[in-house]
């Protein structure tokens, strides 16, 4: 799945890119957040870029995640300037003022999902260890749709996502995870 992701040529990466900031900025969860919990896109992952500015030009605080030895922590940003290569290469805050997890929306990153709202992320459970502990926020993947598949491996401990946001579609996992 990463090879495939990787192949998508430019242009197809920004036409599906734009079509996915579209499909998350006019989705409810998005407009009523107050925090959206962002990923920087590395690797030809679905730009997170533009829904960044859409979320400043909204008044909303953006929190980008910065990786520990065994956990992510979020912190707020208001330009992608204000982040620098850190774990993995993957841009990361100055932890500065951190975001507490006690509301918002999260996008989240992932090499494959499937219809039950499993993610494979990059094998370090950074966000399933995040999610378990912050229950409130709501979590919507943003993926290529050749990303999503009918059915993927999980683990017991795999927190699954209430939406997977694609450039063709939209799809609604089902109940909330704190009532699973």
């Amino acid at each position: 799945m990463l090879r495939a992701r990787a192949s998508v040529c430019a242009s197809e990466w920004a036409d599906k890119t734009e079509s996915i900031r579209r499909r998350v900025r006019s989705h409810p969860w998005f407009l009523g957040a107050d925090t959206i919990y962002c990923y920087m896109d590395f690797r030809r992952e679905a730009g997170t870029r533009g829904i960044m500015e859409d979320a400043w030009k909204l008044g909303k605080k953006v929190a980008v995640p910065r990786t520990g030895k065994e956990d992510i922590t979020f912190w707020y940003i208001d330009s992608p300037d204000e982040t620098a290569p850190g774990t993995f290469g993957v841009l990361e805050p100055d932890p500065v003022c951190r975001a507490d997890g006690s509301d918002g929306l999260v996008l989240l990153p992932g090499a494959a999902f499937d219809l039950r709202g499993n993610r494979i992320g990059y094998g370090k459970g950074y966000y399933d260890r995040y999610l378990h502990s912050h229950p409130r926020l709501q979590t919507m993947a943003i993926a290529f749709d050749f990303q999503v598949l009918e059915r993927i491996p999980a683990g017991s401990f795999d927190v699954q996502v209430q939406m997977i946001a694609t450039e063709r579609r939209l799809i609604e996992i089902g109940k909330r995870r704190e009532e699973r």
